[in-house]
């Protein structure tokens, strides 16, 4: 029987394509096409001002993280460059790395049991005293400081108990000074320890009330006032900042006012343990640190007492550094406690880097055309970040025109500008964009916005900002 086999049929393959298909791929070619077009276009806009943003950025977050590590503050700045024909042309970055100009950790091999070395912080520390002296160590060259650039001293010690009346301790403890010679007067900054009675008596009473069988009586609580100086040229009182009269503005007090009526201690030194203190100086602004914390500060125009407070422009160059040992008006005074891990800084000395070519910090937008303007993001150890700006602030240039600065500002954005804005052929319509502002927070966090000008007519001046 014959059976018949049976092939199968095989389906005709279509080919080409669906008129939806190709509509498909017109439209995503299309999209592609307007992408690729807009970032062509706005690479030499955007992106030059998305890169003056980055290094921004990354310069805050390094001088923060620098400034938390180290337990020192930083100072940034932003300054503008000018080109021979007196327009802005560029900005430079400096400050993040400081210029560490002599310190003295005293771990040389030294042991107790040799004069003038003790026990220190971590190894082995000074003890400047009638035995054993302070000889300052002699510096290449003279400390010399140029308008806008600040300084940073700092220095361990472990302070005796401040309440201790049994032996008889110092009632003021110089910690270090920077100047020509040995006399605090002459120095052009400095800090030293206080005991509070020695300041003023009124400052070491805390409270008062009636004991039942002695009567009235009054309890005193001694402790150390922290006091640094700068002084101005050609006037012979320096600016003090103290730890009990200046509190930063932006913390408390535990009580306003105690039953005394005198202000309280925010953060009191009772002494017998290691602190480490610290002096920031800017043409802005002394600040008193203690184990990295703000304890007192005064800013430039801040009115005291009736009297408006006036930083120096320039520090007063120097040539000696003091430690644990300073001329006061009583006559020579020693610390006679150890002292340990002293040293001084420059800050905003050092170069860190430039702007993208053409970019350049401008000023608020309220402010002239051209106008030259500075930037300075301070971080404090705390891991505080303060932004302010300088009109008219020496751009540290050749072609800077030297300006000198009056007093910085504080604000919350650094504005970008550049040379951005393209003119269309067609209609005269303009696109791009020519500005941009950062937005720097206390916390570190810094938000950027670009300033664009879209694709408009003669009558329609809008401008928009974009994320």
């Amino acid at each position: 029987m014959n059976h018949a086999v049976r092939i199968p049929r095989i389906p005709t393959r279509r080919t080409g394509f669906t008129l939806v298909e190709m509509l498909v791929v017109i439209l995503i070619i299309g999209l592609l096409m307007t992408l690729v077009v807009g970032a062509f276009f706005r690479s030499r806009t955007v992106n030059k001002l998305l890169a003056a943003e980055q290094v921004i950025s990354d310069a805050i977050r390094q001088a923060r993280h620098t400034a938390r590590s180290t337990g020192a503050p930083v100072l940034l700045k932003v300054s503008p460059t000018k080109r021979p024909d007196g327009s802005l042309g560029g900005g430079t970055i400096s400050g993040v790395s400081r210029v560490w100009v002599w310190s003295e950790f005293f771990d040389h091999g030294q042991g107790p049991d040799e004069q003038g070395f003790t026990v220190g912080q971590s190894g082995t520390g000074r003890l400047v005293n009638q035995d054993a002296p302070w000889f300052p160590p002699e510096l290449e060259r003279q400390m010399r400081f140029r308008p806008g650039d600040g300084a940073y001293v700092a220095v361990a010690v472990r302070p005796p108990l401040a309440g201790n009346t049994t032996e008889k301790i110092p009632k003021q403890i110089p910690l270090i000074l920077v100047g020509p010679d040995n006399s605090a007067a002459n120095s052009s900054f400095g800090i030293m320890l206080v005991r509070s009675d020695a300041a003023d008596p009124r400052k070491a009473l805390i409270q008062s009330g009636v004991d039942p069988v002695k009567g009235s009586i009054k309890a005193k609580s001694l402790s150390w006032e922290i006091l640094g100086w700068v002084r101005r040229p050609k006037d012979p009182e320096p600016v003090f900042v103290s730890s009990f009269d200046h509190l930063p503005s932006d913390l408390t007090r535990d009580q306003p006012k105690l039953p005394s009526g005198l202000s309280d201690n925010a953060d009191p030194i009772g002494g017998d343990r290691w602190e480490e203190i610290g002096l920031l100086i800017t043409t802005d602004q002394i600040t008193l640190y203690r184990n990295g914390r703000r304890l007192g500060e005064l800013r430039s125009g801040q009115v005291i007492d009736g009297t408006v407070v006036e930083l120096p422009e320039e520090l007063i160059a120097a040539d000696q550094i003091w430690v644990g040992q300073a001329n006061l008006d009583s006559g020579m005074a020693y610390a006679k406690c150890p002292i340990d891990d002293a040293r001084v800084y420059k800050l905003g000395a050092s170069e860190f880097g430039a702007l993208p070519q053409g970019v350049y910090p401008m000023a608020d937008p309220s402010q002239p055309a051209n106008t030259v303007v500075e930037y300075r993001v301070l971080v404090h150890p705390e891991g505080r970040v303060e932004l302010s700006s300088a009109i008219g602030a020496d751009t540290r240039t050749a072609t800077g025109a030297g300006l000198n600065i009056s007093s910085a500002l504080p604000t919350g954005m650094i504005f970008l500008g550049g040379e951005f804005t393209r003119t269309a052929v067609a209609g005269g319509a303009t696109r791009g964009a020519n500005s941009a502002q950062l937005t720097v927070a206390i916390d570190g966090r810094v938000n950027s916005s670009l300033i664009l000008i879209p694709e408009k007519g003669p009558d329609q001046p809008t401008v928009t900002t974009v994320k």
